[in-house]
C-alpha cells in the first residue's frame, strides 16, 4: 500500500518516526507532518494562507518526508491535493505522545488529521501509546503494522476512521487488540490565572464509569483499544425524544 503518515507533534518527533521505521517494510511510505508542535488543533484547517511545503532528510531513513508551517489536518490534504500524481491507499497518523480516548479525541490533531482523511473518502488510521513511555513506541508501531495487515482499512464505511490505543507496556503483557466502544471522560483542569492571563494545564483523562467495555476499560485491562469513529454525529435517540416533546414547526 502507499501510506500518508502524518502527525501533531512534527515532522522529526520520536513517534512518526518509529511509525515510518515499521510501515516502510511492507508499504511505500510518504510523510507529511508539521514543521513543530501542533497539539490540540483537532481539525483545524488553514485557508485563504500559502503554506510552505519543504522537502526534509529523515535520520537514517530513505522515506520521503515534507514538513508545513500548517496544521495536522492541513498535512492530510496536502498530501491528498498537493502530491495528487500518486494518490494513497490509506491516511495513518502518529504516533501520539499519550492516548487519544474519551472526549480527547476532540481536541486530538492525531485524531483529526485522519478524521479528515476519512472527509476525503480515504481510509485512516490513528495510533497513539496511553501513558506515553519513548521505549514503548516500537511495540505501538508493531500493532499499527498489525492492523494494516490484517485489510480492515479495505473494509471501513466510507467516513469512518480508526483509532487505535496501544498502552506503555512490555510487548509481552499485552492481550491483544479489543474492538471497544469510544469512552467518556471525568473533565477536570488546572489552571494558572491572574488578571489578565489564564493558562490551562490540563489534568489526565479519567474515564467515566459505564455499562459497556471502552476504550479506557481496554487500557486499564492490558488490551490495546481500538475503535471505529464517523462523520455522523446525530443523536438520533436525542433527535426522537425532543422532536416529540417540543414542536417548533409552527413558531
Amino acid at each position: 500500500m502507499r501510506l500518508l503518515l502524518t502527525n501533531d507533534d512534527g515532522v522529526l518527533a520520536d513517534g512518526i518516526l518509529a511509525l515510518a521505521a515499521e510501515l516502510s517494510k511492507e508499504h511505500e511510505v510518504v510523510i507529511v507532518a508539521p514543521d513543530s508542535q501542533r497539539s490540540g488543533n483537532s481539525q483545524k484547517i488553514t485557508l485563504r494562507k500559502q503554506l510552505a511545503i519543504k522537502r526534509v532528510k529523515i535520520p537514517d531513513s530513505d522515506v520521503l518526508a515534507y514538513s508545513t508551517d500548517g496544521t495536522p489536518a492541513d498535512c492530510t490534504r496536502i498530501g491528498i491535493y498537493w502530491l495528487e500524481d500518486k494518490p494513497f491507499d490509506a491516511v495513518i497518523t502518529g504516533i501520539n505522545m499519550g492516548s487519544n480516548v474519551g472526549t480527547d479525541v476532540l481536541y486530538s490533531g492525531t485524531v483529526g488529521a485522519a478524521r479528515e482523511a476519512s472527509m476525503h473518502r480515504l481510509p485512516a488510521l490513528a495510533v497513539s501509546l496511553a501513558h506515553y513511555k519513548e521505549e514503548y513506541l516500537p511495540v505501538a508501531a508493531k500493532y499499527a503494522a498489525v492492523v494494516i495487515r490484517s485489510g480492515v482499512l479495505d473494509r471501513i464505511p466510507e467516513g469512518t476512521m480508526l483509532n487505535l490505543n496501544v498502552p506503555s507496556i512490555p510487548e509481552d503483557q499485552i492481550k491483544g487488540i479489543r474492538w471497544v466502544r469510544h469512552g467518556f471522560n471525568q473533565l477536570s483542569e488546572v489552571i494558572d490565572k491572574t488578571e489578565t492571563t489564564v493558562k490551562f494545564n490540563g489534568m489526565p483523562r479519567v474515564g467515566k464509569a459505564v455499562e459497556f467495555e471502552d476504550d479506557f476499560w481496554a487500557l486499564d485491562n492490558g488490551w490495546a483499544s481500538i475503535s471505529p469513529l464517523n462523520l455522523d454525529m446525530n443523536d438520533l435517540n436525542s433527535l426522537k425524544m425532543l422532536s416529540e416533546s417540543f414542536d417548533f414547526a409552527k413558531v
